[in-house]
């Protein structure tokens, strides 16, 4: 039986219920990727497969699908969306308004940034290593405004970011993007340019777990610790395992 992106994350959504999780659950089945699908387009979508066990013993399969349109353009972030003005009210950002010149980088299909252009008129500017993202942020997503410049770029080949001049951005974000970026020091230099040509730069990222090591695949940091950023907020991933941080700098910061 096939079902759609929509019903299989409700499905997963029923294992928070507390007893109903340990008893009767859904686990999604998909094998690991390789370490370096972050940098191919195939990222964008997959075939998965969920179980439904009891007690861990496997009672029926339903298969499902996503796309670059369920996963990315109709992606968000009521988090990052509810925080944000209270982010502006405390002054610990600047304000978003049309004079705003915002980047994201790893974009892929913009859905972040169309509300983004939606709700506060900014100037857009979007990056992601996906050709096919990027196109279709452009043709599809901001057709219809003309404030949006889009690249298609590898991060780690930082010397991109030098064409910008220094605070030449607002606001910088990555949502769910470095998690997929390989720790070491290529990230420390592309971090780095970030701050450099940005007036705040505000991460939503996984945070790490001292207790269970992330996969290989899953690039996590000490964002407070290891890069001066202060984190505003977390919030629990839908397996309550894991947790997202709201981490936001300024230029400020760095004198502290």
């Amino acid at each position: 039986m096939q079902v759609s992106h929509k019903l299989k994350n409700k499905l997963l959504r029923l294992n928070a219920v507390p007893l109903l999780g340990k008893v009767l659950y859904f686990k999604e089945d998909k094998p690991l990727p390789d370490p370096e699908f972050w940098r191919e387009t195939v990222y964008q979508g997959q075939q998965g497969r969920l179980t439904l066990r009891l007690l861990g013993l496997p009672l029926l399969r339903l298969h499902h699908s996503t796309s670059l349109e369920d996963v990315y353009a109709q992606r968000r972030n009521p988090h990052l969306e509810r925080s944000l003005p209270e982010m502006i009210e405390k002054r610990l950002i600047p304000p978003l308004d049309g004079r705003s010149r915002v980047l994201e980088s790893g974009c892929n299909a913009g859905g972040f940034l169309r509300y983004l252009a939606d709700c506060y008129g900014c100037e857009i500017h979007g990056l992601d290593i996906s050709a096919e993202a990027i196109e279709y942020a452009r043709s599809t997503m901001f057709a219809d405004y003309p404030r949006a410049t889009f690249y298609c770029q590898d991060v780690l080949e930082h010397q991109f970011f030098n064409r910008f001049p220094a605070d030449y951005f607002s606001h910088t974000f990555c949502l769910s993007h470095l998690v997929h970026v390989p720790n070491g020091p290529a990230k420390q230099a592309y971090i780095k340019q970030l701050k450099r040509i940005s007036r705040c730069v505000i991460f939503f990222e996984r945070m790490p777990r001292e207790d269970n090591p992330e996969k290989e695949t899953r690039h996590t940091e000490d964002y407070a610790a290891e890069y001066n950023f202060t984190l505003y907020r977390k919030h629990p991933k839908m397996d309550r395992s894991k947790w997202m941080g709201i981490f936001y700098w300024t230029p400020e910061m760095n004198s502290m």
